[in-house]
């Protein structure tokens, strides 16, 4: 018999990568472990899935099938109660979320093949429209949660999106009688998964933003406040720190988090001391030191190139430059070079 070998080794590849995920997200120090605590259970039933998918395609154990329809009812919950954690904290969902799974335990057990495809798809579609629904709601009602946090959840809203778009396809294929180790849409579909999930793992291993904002959202309650005079002397220190490392061309990876650990002092403390001291918040202060990078390089070279100075100064993007820029000095840096190039 021929295997698909390039099925098994996509699902092979998610599955190594997804384990990776479990376990850092599982295992994280992050200051609230809650939400990277989810993710890391999302991540665990993904490294589950992949690995059926694996055995069931090389032939290993073909009934590997039943058990993965059987986990599949669980992905749609879990991911929900993901976006519950970052969206809503504390809140705990409803035993009836475990009724898709329960129902999916029933049909296979009475064996009514026909529909489990089609339960699966509409437990997928019902909690994509759940969680887009609880992410609307909240985006604009809450300051608790990171800006970066909606970016994230946003790309999560979209790459359930593609799964249901990929599993409506592929139930297309196989009703029409195609075998699904010859589908296209399972193959497109494992391609693009392997293909987050390393990018996650990327991402995760990297520390960028999208992903490290889960150490830092909800503060534990119990640091204490600092003093006026240790804020001062914290704050200090964090500008002492940012001149002499030029920090502020570490954007976007210089988070508050990342700025906590290099000083020795919990988030909240830090946070605390720039916004009693300069009286800003931390990626305020350090946007504001950036544009007087930025001034200083238009007074002092007239002739270098815009780019070079945005990029010189810490800004990543030209568009984040004039933003920043204009929001400081009122004027755009054109018109601020021209203005102090004026006799």
């Amino acid at each position: 018999m021929n295997y698909p070998i390039v099925l098994i080794i996509c699902f092979g590849l998610s599955a190594l990568m997804c384990a990776m995920l479990a376990i850092g997200l599982l295992t994280s120090r992050a200051i609230n472990p809650s939400c990277a605590r989810m993710l890391g259970l999302n991540y665990a039933l993904f490294t589950l899935q992949a690995s059926l998918g694996g055995l069931v395609f090389s032939g290993l154990w073909p009934n590997g099938a039943l058990v993965r329809a059987e986990l599949a009812m669980f992905l749609g919950p879990a991911l929900y109660a993901y976006f519950v954690s970052v969206l809503r904290p504390g809140k705990r969902l409803s035993p009836w979320h475990l009724a898709p799974a329960l129902a999916m335990a029933v049909t296979l057990l009475a064996k009514w093949w026909a529909i489990v495809d089609f339960a699966i798809t509409a437990s997928f579609i019902g909690y994509w429209l759940a969680t887009l629904w609880q992410l609307k709601r909240t985006q604009h009602s809450t300051s608790a949660v990171p800006s970066v946090a909606f970016r994230w959840l946003w790309v999560l809203v979209a790459i359930m999106a593609i799964n249901i778009l990929l599993e409506v396809a592929l139930n297309i294929e196989i009703r029409l009688g195609k075998p699904p180790a010859q589908s296209i849409m399972l193959y497109l579909g494992c391609a693009v998964f392997t293909l987050f999930h390393a990018t996650t793992l990327l991402l995760m291993v990297a520390r960028v933003p999208l992903i490290e904002w889960m150490h830092e959202l909800k503060l534990p309650s119990s640091t204490q406040a600092i003093s006026d005079e240790e804020k001062q002397s914290l704050f200090n220190r964090w500008q002492t720190l940012v001149e002499e490392q030029s920090l502020y061309r570490a954007e976007p990876t210089i988070t508050l988090s990342r700025a906590a650990r290099m000083l020795g002092v919990p988030a909240r403390q830090l946070s605390q001391a720039v916004n009693g001291v300069y009286g800003a918040s931390f990626s305020q202060h350090l946007n504001n030191v950036r544009v007087e990078k930025a001034k200083q390089l238009l007074l002092g070279h007239p002739n270098m190139n815009m780019t070079d100075i945005y990029l010189e100064a810490g800004f990543s993007t030209k568009s984040q430059f004039h933003r920043e820029f204009s929001r400081v000095t009122a004027t755009t840096p054109s018109a601020f070079r021209e203005s102090v190039a004026a006799p």
